[in-house]
């Protein structure tokens, strides 16, 4: 008789290991998730902030090629100038 109160005390061991096993996967399961969510909304936001910058980059390479093309006119205009008198 002590012998099955024994095996029944150690089932009963073994299920609350095991429920604490549970609650601890769960718990970390739902750790991973959130790290997971998180990781990805850092993705996004690195890919909308590299967007942004392509997008200045090719504004100010713009910028900067439309100045050059207007000095460089300016610059044939005088040696033209220059050249006719």
């Amino acid at each position: 008789m002590t012998e099955i109160k024994h095996e029944s005390s150690e089932l009963a061991y073994q299920d609350d290991k095991i429920d604490e096993l549970r609650v601890k996967l769960k718990d970390k399961i739902a750790e991973v998730l959130e790290l997971r969510k998180s990781l990805d909304l850092q993705k996004e936001e690195t890919q909308l902030f590299q967007l942004k910058y392509e997008k200045m980059k090719e504004n100010l390479d713009s910028v900067i090629g439309n100045k050059l093309d207007a000095a460089r006119g300016a610059i044939k205009e005088m040696e033209d100038d220059g050249n006719k008198k």
